[in-house]
């Protein structure tokens, strides 16, 4: 089987050929970009139709990073520790605060 893809409706050309299988992942795929997609069936006499056209179908661009955390203090003490505290944006994950908070303990 053949797997096409184009970037406008019924501008599909070959993307993989001689698939085996009736699963596919396009990894060529570009964050963004519109993609329209269709299969066909190939065997010795050639291939056959187009299957019924998907798209268009957009990757989504990965996530943005956070912003900077604020209002950084520090105080330090005679143990010898700082204790640094912080506010953290709303787009910061618990994963990240619990990655600085080990950071700044060592």
């Amino acid at each position: 089987d053949e797997v096409r893809l184009g970037p406008t409706a019924g501008s599909e050309t070959n993307l993989v050929t001689g698939l085996t299988s009736t699963i596919y992942t396009d990894s060529t795929a570009v964050n963004g970009t519109a993609y329209y997609y269709v299969v066909a069936a190939v065997n010795t006499a050639g291939a056959g139709a187009n299957s019924n056209e998907v798209g268009p179908l957009t990757p989504a661009a990965p996530p943005a990073p956070p912003s900077m955390p604020v209002g950084l203090s520090a105080t330090a003490d005679n143990t010898p520790k700082v204790a640094l505290t912080w506010t953290a944006t709303a787009l910061m994950s618990v994963a990240a605060v619990a990655l600085l908070t080990t950071l700044i303990q060592r």
